[in-house]
Protein backbone atom coordinates (compact mmCIF):
# COMPACT_ATOMS: atom_id res chain seq x y z
CA UNK A 1 0.00 0.00 0.00
CA UNK A 2 1.89 3.05 1.33
CA UNK A 3 5.76 2.77 1.50
CA UNK A 4 7.99 5.41 2.43
CA UNK A 5 11.79 5.80 0.65
CA UNK A 6 14.40 6.26 3.07
CA UNK A 7 15.05 9.64 3.62
CA UNK A 8 18.50 11.68 3.19
CA UNK A 9 18.22 14.95 5.36
CA UNK A 10 20.28 16.74 7.68
CA UNK A 11 18.05 19.05 9.30
CA UNK A 12 14.24 18.40 10.45
CA UNK A 13 13.42 21.42 8.50
CA UNK A 14 14.34 20.55 5.33
CA UNK A 15 13.31 17.14 5.46
CA UNK A 16 11.56 15.69 1.82
CA UNK A 17 11.00 12.09 0.82
CA UNK A 18 8.68 10.31 -1.35
CA UNK A 19 5.73 8.34 -0.70
CA UNK A 20 4.71 5.27 -3.36
CA UNK A 21 0.95 5.35 -3.75
CA UNK A 22 1.74 2.92 -6.43
CA UNK A 23 4.40 2.06 -9.37
CA UNK A 24 3.23 5.28 -11.16
CA UNK A 25 2.76 7.77 -8.67
CA UNK A 26 5.30 9.52 -5.90
CA UNK A 27 4.19 12.37 -3.31
CA UNK A 28 6.92 14.41 -2.30
CA UNK A 29 6.03 15.53 1.25
CA UNK A 30 7.61 17.40 3.65
CA UNK A 31 7.46 15.68 7.36
CA UNK A 32 4.32 17.03 8.92
CA UNK A 33 2.16 16.42 5.88
CA UNK A 34 3.64 12.60 5.65
CA UNK A 35 3.26 12.29 9.32
CA UNK A 36 -0.57 13.04 8.97
CA UNK A 37 -1.00 11.29 6.19
CA UNK A 38 0.38 7.80 7.64
CA UNK A 39 -1.08 8.63 10.73
CA UNK A 40 -4.68 8.58 8.94
CA UNK A 41 -3.98 4.75 7.99
CA UNK A 42 -2.72 3.99 11.29
CA UNK A 43 -5.83 5.38 13.03
CA UNK A 44 -7.98 4.04 10.14
CA UNK A 45 -6.63 0.30 10.28
CA UNK A 46 -6.11 0.31 14.57
CA UNK A 47 -9.23 2.04 15.51
CA UNK A 48 -11.87 0.89 13.41
CA UNK A 49 -12.46 4.39 11.93
CA UNK A 50 -11.78 3.70 8.30
CA UNK A 51 -13.78 5.61 5.09
CA UNK A 52 -16.27 2.73 5.01
CA UNK A 53 -16.89 2.00 8.81
CA UNK A 54 -17.85 5.51 8.96
CA UNK A 55 -19.23 6.34 5.54
CA UNK A 56 -21.08 2.47 4.30
CA UNK A 57 -22.45 4.70 1.56
CA UNK A 58 -19.35 5.60 -0.06
CA UNK A 59 -18.39 2.23 -1.16
CA UNK A 60 -21.17 2.45 -3.79
CA UNK A 61 -19.33 5.71 -5.32
CA UNK A 62 -15.51 4.15 -4.87
CA UNK A 63 -14.27 3.99 -8.22
CA UNK A 64 -12.24 0.71 -8.20
CA UNK A 65 -11.39 0.33 -11.86
CA UNK A 66 -8.76 3.65 -11.06
CA UNK A 67 -7.85 3.00 -7.48
CA UNK A 68 -5.89 0.35 -8.05
CA UNK A 69 -3.89 -1.01 -4.77
CA UNK A 70 -6.05 1.84 -2.78
CA UNK A 71 -8.90 -0.12 -0.30
CA UNK A 72 -11.50 2.25 0.96
CA UNK A 73 -11.67 0.35 3.96
CA UNK A 74 -7.84 1.27 4.94
CA UNK A 75 -8.63 4.97 4.52
CA UNK A 76 -8.97 7.79 7.31
CA UNK A 77 -12.16 10.03 6.43
CA UNK A 78 -10.41 13.37 6.88
CA UNK A 79 -7.42 12.18 4.17
CA UNK A 80 -6.06 15.18 2.29
CA UNK A 81 -5.00 11.97 -0.67
CA UNK A 82 -6.87 12.46 -4.03
CA UNK A 83 -8.81 9.35 -5.17
CA UNK A 84 -11.06 8.79 -8.08
CA UNK A 85 -15.04 8.14 -7.27
CA UNK A 86 -18.08 7.76 -9.76
CA UNK A 87 -21.33 9.58 -9.16
CA UNK A 88 -25.08 8.49 -9.82
CA UNK A 89 -24.51 9.24 -13.53
CA UNK A 90 -21.07 7.66 -13.83
CA UNK A 91 -19.21 10.66 -14.17
CA UNK A 92 -15.47 9.57 -12.99
CA UNK A 93 -14.13 12.34 -10.60
CA UNK A 94 -10.68 12.80 -8.97
CA UNK A 95 -11.47 13.94 -5.41
CA UNK A 96 -9.82 14.56 -1.75
CA UNK A 97 -11.38 11.95 0.23
CA UNK A 98 -12.01 14.53 3.21
CA UNK A 99 -13.73 16.68 0.61
CA UNK A 100 -16.11 13.83 -0.93
CA UNK A 101 -17.06 13.05 2.60
CA UNK A 102 -18.41 16.35 2.99
CA UNK A 103 -20.61 16.70 -0.43
CA UNK A 104 -22.73 14.27 -1.69
CA UNK A 105 -22.74 14.45 -5.80
CA UNK A 106 -19.38 15.44 -8.20
CA UNK A 107 -18.73 18.51 -9.20
CA UNK A 108 -19.79 17.52 -12.91
CA UNK A 109 -23.30 16.94 -11.82
CA UNK A 110 -23.45 19.69 -9.47
CA UNK A 111 -22.71 21.72 -12.03
CA UNK A 112 -25.48 20.27 -14.19
CA UNK A 113 -28.33 20.09 -11.93
CA UNK A 114 -29.42 23.74 -11.01
CA UNK A 115 -32.79 24.52 -9.96
CA UNK A 116 -35.86 25.78 -12.44
CA UNK A 117 -36.01 29.46 -11.05
CA UNK A 118 -32.99 31.52 -12.25
CA UNK A 119 -32.36 28.70 -15.25
CA UNK A 120 -31.28 30.38 -18.62
CA UNK A 121 -34.21 29.26 -20.13
CA UNK A 122 -36.20 31.24 -17.21
CA UNK A 123 -34.17 34.52 -17.26
CA UNK A 124 -33.39 34.67 -21.43
CA UNK A 125 -35.69 32.93 -23.27
CA UNK A 126 -34.17 34.37 -26.45
CA UNK A 127 -31.22 33.03 -25.96
CA UNK A 128 -32.43 29.52 -25.06
CA UNK A 129 -34.31 29.47 -28.42
CA UNK A 130 -30.92 28.42 -30.26
CA UNK A 131 -30.34 25.68 -27.75
CA UNK A 132 -28.86 22.15 -29.94
CA UNK A 133 -30.69 19.92 -27.95
CA UNK A 134 -29.55 16.98 -29.90
CA UNK A 135 -26.20 18.38 -29.19
CA UNK A 136 -26.25 18.87 -25.78
CA UNK A 137 -27.74 16.00 -24.66
CA UNK A 138 -28.63 15.15 -21.43
CA UNK A 139 -28.07 19.07 -20.68
CA UNK A 140 -31.33 21.00 -20.96
CA UNK A 141 -31.27 25.22 -21.14
CA UNK A 142 -33.78 24.56 -17.56
CA UNK A 143 -30.71 22.82 -15.88
CA UNK A 144 -28.50 25.68 -16.38
CA UNK A 145 -27.28 29.03 -14.98
CA UNK A 146 -26.89 32.29 -17.29
CA UNK A 147 -23.32 32.60 -16.02
CA UNK A 148 -22.35 29.14 -16.64
CA UNK A 149 -18.35 29.22 -18.10
CA UNK A 150 -18.47 25.93 -19.99
CA UNK A 151 -18.99 25.85 -23.59
CA UNK A 152 -22.37 24.28 -24.82
CA UNK A 153 -23.85 23.83 -28.59
CA UNK A 154 -25.88 26.24 -29.69
CA UNK A 155 -28.07 26.96 -33.33
CA UNK A 156 -27.59 29.71 -35.08
CA UNK A 157 -30.70 31.40 -35.86
CA UNK A 158 -29.85 32.74 -39.84
CA UNK A 159 -28.18 29.32 -41.01
CA UNK A 160 -28.93 26.82 -39.16
CA UNK A 161 -25.56 25.30 -38.19
CA UNK A 162 -24.13 24.86 -34.86
CA UNK A 163 -21.41 26.15 -32.72
CA UNK A 164 -19.64 26.36 -29.59
CA UNK A 165 -20.11 29.06 -27.15
CA UNK A 166 -20.48 29.84 -23.40
CA UNK A 167 -23.70 31.01 -21.96
CA UNK A 168 -21.91 33.54 -20.29
CA UNK A 169 -20.84 34.73 -22.68
CA UNK A 170 -24.13 34.42 -24.69
CA UNK A 171 -25.57 36.43 -22.27
CA UNK A 172 -23.25 38.93 -20.58
CA UNK A 173 -21.44 40.06 -24.08
CA UNK A 174 -24.35 39.31 -26.35
CA UNK A 175 -22.57 36.97 -29.13
CA UNK A 176 -23.62 35.25 -31.24
CA UNK A 177 -22.33 32.51 -34.21
CA UNK A 178 -18.89 33.86 -34.96
CA UNK A 179 -19.41 32.46 -38.56
CA UNK A 180 -21.94 34.48 -38.74
CA UNK A 181 -20.62 37.74 -37.82
CA UNK A 182 -17.33 37.27 -39.51
CA UNK A 183 -19.58 37.37 -42.83
CA UNK A 184 -21.35 40.56 -42.28
CA UNK A 185 -20.02 43.91 -42.90
CA UNK A 186 -18.77 45.64 -40.36
CA UNK A 187 -19.16 49.35 -39.27
CA UNK A 188 -16.20 51.59 -39.75
CA UNK A 189 -15.00 53.91 -37.34
CA UNK A 190 -14.55 57.36 -37.86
Amino acid sequence: MVQLAKPQFRSMKNFNSDIEVDEIHKLNLNLKRKVRIISGYKKANDSKMGLLTRYPYLKLYWDYEKNIGLNPKYIFPRSEIYVWWTCRLNHSVRMKVKSRVRFVDCRICEKMITPINGSLLELYPHIAKEWDYEKNYPLLPTAIKPKRRENVWWLCSEKQHSYFASPDNRVGKGSGCKRCASSRPRKRRR
